[in-house]
């Protein structure tokens, strides 16, 4: 027998019951949340195996673990690159999804230069999860500048990686050695691999770390290390940024990375070209929902960490990026003030 008509035959006054009525809908209103529908939100990230994917993976599980109404779901994309062609291509897509993102390709598609047809302005960090600073390595320890590199073979990561496209770009632009050199490109585990067997004499390596650090040796640079020492390492200067700033048409971030980072025979301070990997949303994504998915970041980093050991995440730099405060969503905004997070770096 349903409620109402057992009021009826018990012939309640219709105040009375109207009264009863909007307390029990209010009460209903009030239940946990988990009692509620989760909002669906995806995760465009790099294919498993990948080091964005591994981040990915995690966050959507502690997100799924303690949010209340967020439920993330990966969904596997090329990379940085493609996951920004589909936000500027596929406006459906903007509202419901979390992407990966690399700093200066985000910078690129803003303008639409290097390989962005039209300019896509849309994205938002939420939270810095990857601070990669890269420089040259070379068993060869007479390479100390870039006067030592002609006719030397180099291997860059990507023209597609940031870092590599700047390797490029002081080779043919800045440098102006590009004939006197062999340049090629490659994935880092073919980069790491190619030095260990002579194929080249240079080649790019990264130590992993939140900016200004601490650092940790990058898995491929590491493994290579441990299979046979001995590596010595090249970094940039202030000019070399400055000038490859002015052709790539974007600020190029760097950090300085402290002796014996990269391995044993760094002895001196290394500036390094920065690759800064975070997630990001649209700015159309509904403020709630990335404050909801930033506090869960920022409450259990150190879950993230202890889940995904490469992640050296710290609560003080997730919005550690090298771009100013309107860089980042509203969403993550109004939590990183509420939680007294410092925002951007410029």
């Amino acid at each position: 027998m349903t409620q109402a008509r057992l009021f009826a035959r018990s012939r309640v006054p219709a105040t009375v019951f109207g009264a009863i009525m909007i307390v029990a809908l209010f009460a209903a209103s009030a239940l946990p949340a988990q009692g509620q529908e989760r909002r669906q939100i995806g995760v465009f990230a790099t294919r498993p195996g990948m080091g964005s994917y591994g981040f990915s993976q995690v966050l959507a599980n502690v997100v799924n673990k303690y949010s209340k109404s967020v439920t993330l779901q990966l969904r596997t994309t090329s990379g940085s690159t493609e996951n920004l062609k589909i936000m500027a291509t596929k406006p459906q897509e903007r509202a419901s999804n979390l992407f990966t993102a690399e700093l200066v390709t985000v910078l690129w598609a803003q303008k639409g230069v290097e390989g962005f047809k039209e300019a896509y302005t849309g994205a938002r960090a939420v939270s810095l999860f990857s601070n990669a600073t890269l420089v040259l390595a070379s068993y060869d320890r007479s390479i100390k500048s870039k006067n030592d590199l002609i006719g030397k073979r180099i291997m860059a990561y990507p023209r597609f990686f940031s870092a590599g496209r700047f390797v490029e770009v002081l080779v043919k632009d800045v440098w102006k050695i590009g004939d006197r050199v062999t340049l090629s490109h490659a994935f880092p585990t073919a980069v790491a691999r190619a030095l260990g067997d002579g194929t080249v004499d240079l080649g790019q390596g990264d130590v992993d770390g939140m900016p200004g650090g601490p650092w940790h040796v990058g898995e491929e640079l590491n493994q290579l290390q441990t299979l046979k020492p001995g590596l010595y390492f090249m970094g940039f200067t202030p000019e070399d940024f400055q000038a490859a700033s002015k052709v790539l048409k974007v600020d190029v971030p760097s950090d300085v990375v402290a002796p014996g980072s990269y391995g044993p025979n760094q002895k001196e301070p290394i500036r390094g070209v920065v690759s800064a990997l975070f997630w990001a949303a649209d700015a159309s994504m509904d403020p709630d929902i990335v404050y909801e998915i930033t506090r869960i970041i920022h409450e259990r980093v150190d879950e993230i960490n202890q889940a995904y050991p490469s992640s050296l995440l710290t609560r003080d730099k997730m919005g550690a990026l090298h771009v100013a405060a309107d860089f980042f969503h509203p969403g993550a905004v109004k939590f990183y003030k509420k939680a007294g997070v410092p925002i951007g770096l410029k």
